[in-house]
């Protein structure tokens, strides 16, 4: 009979088990893609998927390097002129959501330097740092 298309010999009809199995692996696979983009940074059960600004108020006299502490490493954020002010912007992939920020104050010809305490960061917040006339003066606040 034309148009009707049959089983040739030697081929088995599917059986039900493996219809079973392709369905149920078709959804796992769909399931595993949102179609949405991790977030880079969680702390407090909100995600930083933008920059986490930095605001540094330097009322020392002296300039200063300013570093944002991640562990072991150092990130340079950059310099501040004396008596001046300047913002400066940290990647949230370079901080560990669990560890916090601490931001050290590094004055330019001093010996000693300024590290804040560990501030957790949520979305939408900016970090300020007031670098004090005298360098134990200093603190660290969220705004």
């Amino acid at each position: 009979m034309p148009g009707i298309v049959g089983r040739g010999p030697g081929q088995r009809r599917p059986s039900p088990v493996r219809f079973a199995l392709m369905g149920l692996l078709l959804l796992a696979v769909a399931g595993c893609k949102t179609g949405e983009e991790e977030p880079r940074f969680q702390t407090r059960g909100m995600a930083f998927d933008q920059p986490i600004p930095v605001e540094v108020d330097n009322n020392n006299f002296l300039d200063v390097t300013v570093y944002a502490m991640d562990g072991g490493a150092n990130i340079r954020l950059g310099n501040v002129v004396g008596k001046s002010t300047e913002r400066f912007t940290i990647d949230p992939q370079r901080i560990t959501a669990s560890g916090g920020l601490r931001l050290l104050v590094d004055p330019i010809g001093a010996s000693d330097a300024f590290l804040s305490d560990r501030v957790m960061v949520g979305a939408g917040q900016i970090v300020v740092l007031r670098v004090g006339s005298l360098l134990s003066q200093s603190f660290i606040s969220l705004r």
